[in-house]
């Protein structure tokens, strides 16, 4: 039986991290019976690594939560198939074109199978896993210029999805605070927002329209201060925005700062190992 593990590739992923995102999981927390919650779900490395019977799962970019919820069981089959056709065409076909076609193209909204297998291969067959969109909410990330990408991980996406139908597993699209969870006593919460840019090109972040602001950090300080009042385990990644980082420290949080490499710039040279913090 095959392992599952994320099924997107996602800017700011976190699986290069787990080893130091496990220490500061408390023993006390147990995934066959604790609450797992994850807010900015993403490609979902540490859910996929802890692999919890019971988890809350949000994210606001629609298609993102579109791409999870066509591996529902009542989409998974569509998802699938459309997800071969695609695979078909990129490999027998003209790979570019196919690329551009599929990002131009725009599925009725009711048809999440379709709509999920287009997020998926966008995200195996565009740059390095990017998800950008304009400010009309147009995605815009070029082709990867990859022509052997595996757009199609028929293995892995079964294997996802027989997790998910197997467990309690609760699909939201949604904004953090709404979540209902801060009264569950040993819950633990994950919190992987969009980074504070380092610079005024990093725009990486640009993966709902409006983004995700300053003031939306610090309303996640004092949420995330607040889970952790009521009683949950609560950990987070951030960049290293002194400022910022300085906010959790005066909510109590202890502040690691640990090396993390980032590959997402467009030139290889400014790619390599930076600082981000974890906070719990």
């Amino acid at each position: 039986m095959t392992n599952p593990k994320p099924f997107l590739k996602w800017a700011g992923g976190k699986t290069q991290l787990l080893p130091e995102l496990q220490k500061r999981i408390p023993t006390t927390w147990n995934r066959e019976t604790d609450l797992y919650v994850e807010p900015f779900l993403g490609g979902g490395a540490l859910f996929w690594e802890l692999q919890p019977k019971n988890a809350i799962l949000a994210d606001a970019n629609e298609e993102l939560y579109i791409a999870w919820l066509g591996l529902d069981t009542l989409y998974v089959e569509d998802t699938l198939k459309e997800l071969r056709e695609l695979r078909r065409r990129y490999q027998l076909g003209d790979p570019e074109t196919t690329y551009y076609d599929t990002r131009a193209w725009e599925p009725p909204s009711s048809e999440i199978g379709a709509r999920a297998a287009r997020t998926i291969f966008l995200n195996k067959a565009g740059f390095n896993g990017l998800y950008r969109v304009n400010g009309k909410g147009e995605f815009n990330v070029p082709w990867g210029k990859n022509p052997a990408a595996n757009v199609f991980d028929e293995e892995n996406l079964a294997a996802c999805a027989n997790f998910l139908h197997d467990n309690q597993t609760d699909l939201n699209r949604r904004d953090f605070e709404s979540l209902k969870c801060g009264g569950v006593e040993g819950a633990l919460v994950y919190c992987d927002p969009p980074y504070v840019p380092t610079s005024k090109t990093s725009n990486f972040t640009a993966y709902t329209v409006g983004g995700f602001t300053y003031a939306d950090q610090l309303r996640l300080a004092v949420w995330a201060a607040r889970l952790r009042a009521n009683g949950a385990h609560v950990i987070l990644s951030q960049a290293a925005d002194e400022i910022l980082i300085d906010q959790y420290r005066r909510l109590g949080f202890k502040c690691d700062k640990v090396a993390a490499r980032r590959n997402i710039n467009s030139k290889g040279s400014k790619r390599g190992p930076v600082g981000e913090y974890i906070i719990y």
